[in-house]
């Protein structure tokens, strides 16, 4: 075998094994089994601008994240924004993320829901997260309604909240993260993926690992050379 041929075999051997380190996974999975129709909701917006979120934990850190929530209205598309942010409450600091405008599929029912992807291709380290939705429709009857989950299917530390305008939750509408949330006993339907990278080594692993191997080639065609 000639020498290139041998780096050539090397860099795909070394490629095959780099491969398996990095996995797709479902870090969290709230949603409910009949995605479709049926089940409960909590309302977002409405007379009393309501605003809900949910948080997770993980353990890991996550490439190419995407996040879904299980949406749905029974007015034609309202609009809302979602946050993303690593704490919630009056001290709170800017949101990580944020998506604007984004529609709520109309149905012809309140209990008819459909995932909408909120956010997609994020990187987030190990932490605890909180999603947060708020309505920006400017009539406030075009309530949006956030599925509630069956099940915590896949998560860790999942919890929910919820804050009004009026009377039981003070309601930051500027920064909806901040407001002053009440704890909720249900949880919401919504999905995050992503892939994980936290097993890949260092690249000075990688550097290390083909000059070794480049060596050990250039020394093994050296004695095959000298034997001729």
């Amino acid at each position: 075998m000639r020498f290139g041929s041998m780096v050539s075999v090397f860099a795909f051997a070394l490629v095959q094994a780099i491969a398996p380190f990095a996995s797709a996974d479902t870090i969290v999975d709230v949603s409910p089994n009949n995605a479709g129709s049926g089940g409960n909701s909590y309302r977002i917006g409405g007379p009393n601008h309501q605003v809900e979120y949910m948080s997770w934990t993980q353990s890991s850190a996550y490439t190419g994240v995407s996040i879904t929530a299980l949406v749905g209205a029974i007015f034609p598309d309202p609009a809302f924004d979602a946050y993303l942010s690593n704490s919630i409450g009056s001290s709170a600091g800017a949101a990580l993320y944020t998506a604007t405008n984004i529609n709520a599929p109309g149905t012809d029912a309140d209990s008819k829901f459909t995932p909408v992807t909120l956010f997609s291709n994020l990187s987030l380290g190990a932490g605890t997260y909180y999603l947060t939705i708020y309505s920006t429709d400017s009539d406030p009857s075009n309530n949006i309604r956030w599925a509630t989950g069956t099940t915590v299917n896949v998560g860790t530390g999942v919890t929910g909240g919820y804050a009004n305008a009026g009377g039981d939750g003070t309601l930051d509408s500027t920064s909806p993260w901040k407001s002053t949330f009440l704890s909720s006993s249900s949880t919401l339907g919504f999905t995050v993926t992503g892939t994980t990278t936290a097993a890949v080594p260092e690249p000075s692993t990688f550097a290390l690992m083909g000059l070794g191997g480049i060596g050990l080639m250039i020394r093994a065609y050296r004695r095959r050379m000298a034997a001729v």
